[in-house]
């Protein structure tokens, strides 16, 4: 007897099914004679899968095609060579056209100078120069005040020793170069050094140009000075005087100007009357010897009261007055150092001269 069993295979994925069958022989035992079939149905579960279809949606997306113009710019370097050009600039010299120099028909002064610059008084320096297109030359030596003092007649081109003065200061020597009446000048200074062997008072470097040196150590003494409204009275008895000074002021100064002198001709005790009265209120009378001066002498204009004198006292006699006096070797000069007016100069006669406060005194 032979059993057919059908097999069923499923295919997954939803492919198509086949069915085989198999075949199968039993042998039945043969000691058994009759052989009856009991059926008994078993139930067997077989798995049948079931082909489950899911349906997925996809989108399509159908372009509508529309014409865009698309501009493509392709850049193409393009390589210029750039060649120089070389432009020739002509380059004109200019040559100069002689031009035939005249020689000018005036004196001319190379060079004019002095050595040392400066030296001891009485000491020797040189001078030295060189002209052209000259007629003839000079030097002058001038003074303090620019007045020639001396003049030398040089040739036109050499060197000259010359002996200084004897006053300390500066010394101007001036080159003077003549061409057909027509001069030119030129100006060297020279500083005239003082060594004495007595110092001034005041101070070597104070000391005018023309001072020299002084004739001897100064002097001091008791003094009397009192003030005007137009200039000084001074009693001098330093240095072995015993003289009135009436000093008065120049126009607008105050530190220069005229002076009258006198031998002291009073007698300690008198007092004399001015004709002119007395002195205003504010104003005072002049006192003590200065009262013989003012009212029996005269000023270098005139009665020293009145509008031609030195006016009324604008101060009492200062009779304490301690004064200093140092007379130089040259000439009639002495310088008189009074407390509160500083050192004053006086050059003259005995009589009369001028007068001048030395500046920084």
């Amino acid at each position: 007897m032979v059993l057919i069993v059908p097999l069923i295979v499923t295919a997954c994925g939803g492919e198509s099914q086949e069915v085989v069958q198999v075949p199968t022989r039993v042998v039945l035992p043969t000691d058994q004679a009759t052989i009856t079939p009991t059926f008994t149905p078993v139930a067997t579960w077989t798995n049948t899968p079931t082909p489950t279809i899911t349906a997925t949606s996809t989108n399509t997306s159908t372009p509508s095609r529309t014409p865009t113009a698309t501009i493509t710019r392709t850049a193409t370097a393009t390589r210029v060579i750039s060649t120089a050009t070389f432009t020739l600039t002509p380059t004109f010299t200019l040559t100069p056209t002689p031009i035939a120099t005249v020689t000018p028909n005036v004196a001319q002064i190379i060079a004019f100078s002095v050595n040392p610059v400066a030296a001891p008084a009485g000491s020797a320096v040189t001078l030295a120069w060189q002209t052209a297109n000259v007629d003839s030359v000079r030097i002058d030596q001038l003074n303090a005040q620019g007045a020639v003092a001396q003049t030398f007649s040089v040739a036109f081109t050499g060197t000259l020793p010359v002996t200084l003065p004897s006053q300390a200061g500066q010394i101007i020597y001036r080159l003077v170069a003549i061409r057909l009446g027509q001069q030119i000048t030129r100006d060297v200074a020279v500083t005239v050094q003082i060594v004495c062997s007595t110092a001034w008072f005041f101070g070597n470097q104070l000391a005018p140009a023309d001072a020299g040196c002084p004739i001897g150590p100064a002097a001091t003494g008791q003094g009397v000075v009192q003030p005007f409204e137009r200039g000084l009275m001074i009693f001098v008895t330093a240095g072995a005087q015993n003289k009135v000074y009436g000093l008065i002021y120049a126009s607008g100064s105050t530190t220069s100007g005229q002076y009258m002198v006198y031998d002291n001709g009073w007698d300690g005790a008198t007092t004399y009357p001015c004709p002119c009265g007395t002195a205003p209120a504010g104003f005072f009378d002049p006192g003590g010897i200065f009262n013989w001066l003012y009212n029996n002498t005269n000023g270098t204009a005139g009665p020293w009261y009145g509008a031609s004198g030195i006016g009324w006292a604008t101060g009492l006699a200062d009779t304490v007055s301690s004064q200093t006096l140092q007379a130089q070797q040259q000439g009639t000069v002495f310088y008189l150092q009074v407390p509160g007016y500083g050192v004053l100069r006086f050059t003259g006669t005995a009589i009369t001269g001028q007068w001048s406060r030395l500046p920084g005194t």
